[in-house]
């Protein structure tokens, strides 16, 4: 008899932090509201960071607005500029 746990699906959202690679998913609707509040195009928000040494360029706003992954520095930049803590950009869940 197999005494074994059985083995458990993947998850079906991947997990908000990865670890190995130092990569966060963001929350993608909070972010792009946060920047659309400042009135700030995704270009204008990577200029803003560029001017306030962040880095933070228009391809990962991008990819963080299009919920992939992104560096935990970029993460941390994004909120920075937009005035959050990098906690309430994470995505839960």
């Amino acid at each position: 008899m197999d005494t074994r746990p059985p083995l458990s699906s993947p998850p079906a959202t991947p997990p908000a932090v990865s670890l190995c690679e130092g990569r966060l998913l963001l929350d993608a609707r909070r972010l792009k509201h946060g920047r659309q509040c400042l009135g700030l195009s995704q270009e204008a928000l990577a200029e803003l960071c560029q001017g306030r040494h962040l880095c933070a360029s228009i391809a990962s706003i991008k990819r963080a607005e299009a919920g992939k992954p992104v560096l935990y520095r970029t993460a941390r930049h994004l909120a920075d500029a937009i005035g959050v803590p990098l906690a309430e950009l994470i995505r839960r869940g």
